[in-house]
């Protein structure tokens, strides 16, 4: 099971779930929700996806099942080697007809049966989520802002982070600032997939890549350095905030070449 803003990869493609609208009885649109996705071709040649959008549906916790507005349709497009697609879809109870989810519903789920590659991919998304506090990462699993993770002869070092308050003019909920240092003797090639970036507050709330995440490669000399920072926030390009009483966020990367589930805590203060 993913979550928002968590890719899902298999066979060198990744589809991520960026954004998720539910829509209120007052809203105009039709259809229950507007889900938005990425995806990336990561094969190194150039792929022809074909899309049957009866293989991406919704499902409440209440058993309701939510298929795509238009109905059943296949669509196709090249999607370059390296490069992202961009797409967004609603859903609706019936095919062409005026939805809602159940005031009672507490979370949806988003399934893909098969996206080019992929198979049986899962989001979960909680409409009105419970928020309660969890506990710290035990002593040693994180790192200081400033203090470097080294696996591979790489060093990943969070340098700085600025948590928004709610009077900032920014929309992103936070900003990070990156060094990575090759230690090795060699040039490396460095991937950075930064979907696989993301900060949790002290109450499990979770903050992708403001962007919804995306692809680079760089080359990095021996003692050289390659400095970088990203924003992130709940969902993909729209205003959030830290939750208000929040103790720390923690900033974790999953992967970046041999570097594998390291993070950060950097404490609130107020």
């Amino acid at each position: 099971m993913h979550l928002l803003g968590q890719p899902f990869e298999q066979d060198a493609v990744e589809l991520t779930l960026v954004r998720l609208e539910i829509r209120t009885e007052s809203d105009y649109e039709d259809a229950a929700a507007q889900v938005w996705f990425r995806f990336f071709n990561k094969t190194g040649q150039d792929l022809l996806v074909e899309i049957d959008w009866s293989d991406i549906r919704m499902e409440d916790d209440l058993g309701n099942l939510y298929v795509d507005w238009a109905g059943a349709e296949t669509t196709s497009s090249w999607v370059d080697s390296g490069e992202s697609y961009d797409f967004n879809r609603y859903y609706t109870r019936r095919a062409g007809e005026r939805s809602r989810l159940p005031s009672g519903a507490a979370y949806v789920q988003i399934v893909v049966d098969e996206f080019s590659r992929l198979k049986d991919a899962r989001w979960h998304f909680d409409i009105n989520p419970m928020l309660a506090p969890i506990a710290a990462p035990p002593p040693g699993t994180a790192k200081g802002v400033g203090e470097p993770w080294e696996q591979g002869e790489l060093a990943l070092t969070l340098e700085n982070m600025d948590i928004r308050a709610d009077s900032d003019y920014e929309d992103s909920a936070a900003r990070a600032w990156f060094v990575l240092d090759n230690r090795g003797g060699e040039r490396k090639l460095v991937e950075i997939d930064f979907g696989y970036f993301y900060i949790l507050d002290s109450f499990g709330r979770r903050f992708s890549d403001w962007e919804g995440g995306g692809v680079v490669e760089y080359w990095v000399d021996p003692g050289d350095s390659l400095e970088f920072n990203r924003y992130y926030t709940e969902m993909a390009r729209q205003r959030s905030r830290v939750t208000r009483g929040a103790e720390f966020v923690l900033l974790a990367v999953e992967k970046l070449g041999p570097i594998q589930f390291v993070q950060w805590q950097f404490d609130i203060v107020r």
